[in-house]
């Protein structure tokens, strides 16, 4: 069975540990309207992939969607502090259990990312204009004395392309 809490700002409102939300206004309104038992809401997708749903507050007379991943790391974590953001631990956008989520800062979250693999650094950036092996090489070459001039012409680089690369500016090695 999993543990269900309530929405802090929103009377009506619970989400589970698992992800799920729930509401027990069957009027839609989230003015306390008739309630009943629990109902799951159903969510959706947004442009990024995140799992978000509609939340109806007393206070206005339209609903205002919400992520839920927010809506349970608030319920299951406490109010996010100052600056924070809620980190996906796994890495899953989709899996929005309380285990999974925690508030972090925006330097934490991209750490995830890159321990996770899932950066748009290196060949992933879509303005890459090398891969790791045309930069395996690039290191080769530069090992074996040819010069950063030459090397940059070769990969249709400028010569201060090569040498970030040599310094580990860009593409540093693991």
């Amino acid at each position: 069975m999993s543990d269900t809490r309530p929405i802090p700002d929103a009377r009506g409102y619970f989400v589970t540990d698992d992800g799920r939300v729930l509401s027990t206004n069957l009027s839609g309104r989230g003015d306390g309207g008739r309630t009943g038992p629990l109902r799951e809401l159903r969510s959706w997708c947004d442009h990024a992939g995140y799992h978000v749903v509609r939340i109806v507050y007393e206070s206005r007379k339209r609903g205002r969607n919400r992520m839920v991943h927010q809506l349970v790391a608030e319920a299951f974590h406490g109010p996010r502090p100052p600056g924070a953001e809620t980190r996906h631990l796994d890495g899953c956008r989709t899996n929005n259990t309380a285990s999974n989520l925690a508030w972090g800062t925006r330097h934490e979250n991209m750490a995830d990312r890159r321990r996770l693999g899932e950066s748009a650094a290196g060949a992933r950036n879509g303005m890459a204009k090398l891969t790791q092996a045309s930069v395996a090489l690039i290191r080769t070459l530069l090992a074996r004395g040819h010069t950063q001039q030459a090397i940059g012409q070769r990969f249709g680089l400028a010569q201060t392309a090569v040498s970030k690369i040599k310094r580990g500016d860009r593409w540093r090695q693991h």
